[in-house]
C-alpha cells in the first residue's frame, strides 16, 4: 500500500477499520502517521483499546514509527453516572490523547433519516469542528 501511495500527493487519505487484530488495521497502521479513534464512552469500547494499543506498540516497534494518537469523545451522554465512571478511566488511561467531545444529539438521527443538512448552529457541530481543530 505504501508504493502504491507514494507517487500521489494527498493531504489525507481516511481509512475506516474495525477495532480487531485483523490485516486490515494492520496495513492501515502500516501506511499512516495520524491516528484518530471515535470512541463511546462505553465500557466495551475502552477495554477494546487494548487491541489498537498493542497493534500500534507492535508495529511502532518493528517500523521504527511514531504515531501521532488523537482521540475523540463520540455520543456522549452527560449525567449518567455510569458514562462519567467509564469516561474518568479513558482520561486516566489515555487523557493525554483526547482531542473533544462530541455530545449525542437525537437531531443527528433526523438529518440522516430525512436527508438533510446538518445546521451550523447546532451544538454537536461546534463540538466536531473544536475536535479538528485540535487534532490539526
Amino acid at each position: 500500500m505504501n508504493k502504491g501511495t507514494k507517487s500521489f500527493d494527498f493531504d489525507y487519505i481516511i481509512i475506516d477499520t474495525s477495532p480487531s487484530r485483523n490485516f486490515l488495521l494492520k496495513n492501515a497502521l502500516n501506511v499512516t502517521d495520524h491516528i484518530i479513534i471515535p470512541v463511546q464512552v462505553e465500557r466495551w469500547s475502552i477495554e477494546s483499546f487494548s487491541i489498537l494499543t498493542e497493534t500500534t506498540n507492535n508495529i511502532q516497534n518493528i517500523k521504527n514509527k511514531k504515531y501521532n494518537i488523537s482521540i475523540i469523545e463520540n455520543q456522549f451522554i452527560k449525567n449518567r453516572n455510569t458514562l462519567k465512571e467509564v469516561e474518568d478511566v479513558l482520561y486516566e488511561e489515555y487523557g493525554k490523547y483526547i482531542k473533544g467531545k462530541i455530545h449525542f444529539s437525537n437531531s443527528i438521527k433526523v438529518f440522516i433519516n430525512d436527508f438533510l443538512e446538518p445546521s451550523l448552529k447546532e451544538i454537536y457541530y461546534r463540538e466536531a469542528e473544536n475536535a479538528l481543530k485540535a487534532i490539526l
